[in-house]
C-alpha cells in the first residue's frame, strides 16, 4: 500500500483543489456518473478495467460531462473513497484518438460487510 503524506506537497494539494472545483463544476453531472459505476460494479463485478472503460459505460446513459476533466475528478474520487484502485498494470487504451497511450489499469475494492459485534450477556 502506498504510503500517504500527512503533509501534502504544493502540487498535491493544486491538483486536489483543481479536481474539487472541476468536480463542483459538474452540475448533477458527478452524482449520477457515481450512480453509474454501481451499476458498472455490478455488470463488470469482477473485470480490471481502464479508465475509459468508465467513460464508455458512463456516457451512453448520462451522456458526457461538460469537460473531459470531470472524468480524472470522477477517477480521482473513486480512489479517494476506496471504490476502484489502482492494479499497478498499465494497458494501451482503446479509443483511437488515444492512440494506443498505456494508461493504469483498476479494479473494484472489495465491499467489506458491516461487522456486527455481538453483546456479551
Amino acid at each position: 500500500m502506498a504510503h500517504k503524506r500527512k503533509n501534502k506537497t504544493p502540487g498535491a494539494k493544486a491538483r486536489d483543489r483543481a479536481l474539487a472545483n472541476v468536480a463542483a463544476n459538474s452540475g448533477r453531472w458527478m452524482d449520477r456518473a457515481i450512480v453509474e459505476i454501481g451499476n458498472m460494479r455490478r455488470v463488470r463485478r469482477f473485470k480490471a478495467f481502464l479508465g475509459e472503460d468508465i467513460r464508455m459505460f458512463i456516457e451512453p446513459a448520462i451522456g458526457a460531462p461538460h469537460k473531459p476533466n470531470v472524468y480524472g475528478a470522477l477517477t480521482h474520487y473513486l480512489r479517494r473513497v476506496k471504490i476502484i484502485k489502482k492494479t499497478r498494470r498499465y494497458r494501451p487504451m482503446k479509443d483511437v484518438s488515444s492512440h494506443a497511450r498505456m494508461t493504469p489499469e483498476y479494479a473494484w475494492v472489495k465491499l467489506r460487510r458491516a461487522a456486527t459485534k455481538r453483546k456479551a450477556a
